[in-house]
C-alpha cells in the first residue's frame, strides 16, 4: 500500500515539477559606471595624463602655446549608463562605452598606463555590485601614424561574468561601433588603434539570462524513473507475498 501511495504521489507531482523547470523572464535593473584611475609612468605636463570629470575623462595629450595648454586635447571618455530595467533574456546588451577623441598633440607621453574600471550596480533581481578593472597601456608615437591603447580585454574569468538572484551574466564582449572612421579594434589581443584627428567608440556588451534550471525533458526522465522504481518494488512485494503463501 505504501508503494502505491508513492507512485500516486510521484505521478501527481510530476506536472508541477515540470512546470517548475520552465524558465521565466525576470526583470533586471542596473546602472553602469565607467571611470579611469591609477595613471602611472607618465612624464608629460598636466593636463596630459590626468583624470577629470569624476573619473570619466582621461586626457592623453595636449598642445601648448607659450607654455600654456591649448585645446583640443586627446581624450578617452568612459560613458556611464543610467538606471535601466530590462527583461531577460537579452543578448549583447550594452553595459559600457568608451569614446576616444584623438587629436594631434605635442605635449603627450610616448607610453604610459592607466586603469579602466567598469562597475555594474544592480537593484534587481537583487542588490549586487560587480567591478572589472583593466590596466591599459597608451602608446602615442610621433605623429603620424596614430595612437594605440592595448590590453583592453575582458576575460572569461571577469567578475562581470556572474550569477545571483536567478540571473546569469555572461559572454562579455568589446566591439567597435559604426562611424569610428579608420579606427580598428582587435578582440583577440585587446589592441585599439585610432588615427590622428579621429573619434572612435567602443561598446561593451553582455548576455543576461535566467540562471539555468533542469530541463523539462530531464525532469520527465527523473519522474519516470521514480515511477518505474515504485512499480518494481510493487512487483517484488507481490511476488514475495505469493511465494510466502505457496
Amino acid at each position: 500500500m505504501h508503494v502505491r501511495k508513492l507512485i500516486l504521489a510521484a505521478t501527481v507531482a510530476l506536472p508541477a515539477t515540470l512546470a517548475a523547470g520552465q524558465s521565466l523572464a525576470i526583470p533586471v535593473t542596473f546602472s553602469s559606471d565607467g571611470s579611469f584611475s591609477g595613471v602611472s609612468a607618465c612624464s608629460a605636463t598636466a593636463p596630459a595624463c590626468t583624470v577629470s570629470n569624476n573619473g570619466n575623462t582621461l586626457t592623453l595629450g595636449t598642445s601648448s602655446f607659450l607654455g600654456f595648454p591649448v585645446q583640443p586635447y586627446s581624450t578617452l571618455t568612459a560613458v556611464d549608463q543610467g538606471a535601466v530595467t530590462i527583461q531577460t533574456p537579452q543578448n549583447d546588451y550594452q553595459i559600457g562605452q568608451i569614446n576616444w577623441t584623438n587629436n594631434p598633440t605635442s605635449n603627450a607621453d610616448q607610453n604610459f598606463s592607466a586603469n579602466y574600471n567598469l562597475a555594474l550596480n544592480f537593484t534587481a533581481p537583487a542588490l549586487q555590485s560587480l567591478v572589472q578593472t583593466v590596466v591599459l597601456n597608451i602608446l602615442q608615437p610621433t605623429n603620424p601614424p596614430g595612437d594605440s591603447v592595448t590590453n583592453l580585454l575582458i576575460s572569461a574569468a571577469s567578475p562581470l561574468n556572474a550569477s545571483f538572484g536567478g540571473l546569469t551574466i555572461s559572454d562579455i564582449r568589446i566591439s567597435l561601433l559604426a562611424g569610428s572612421g579608420g579606427s580598428t579594434y582587435n578582440a583577440a589581443t585587446g589592441a585599439w588603434f585610432n588615427p590622428e584627428s579621429n573619434t572612435a567608440r567602443l561598446r561593451i556588451t553582455a548576455d543576461f539570462r535566467e540562471t539555468a534550471v533542469p530541463e523539462p525533458a530531464s525532469l520527465a526522465i527523473l519522474g519516470m524513473g521514480l515511477v518505474g522504481l515504485g512499480m518494481t518494488r510493487l512487483r517484488r512485494g507481490a511476488k514475495d507475498r505469493t511465494d510466502a503463501a505457496a
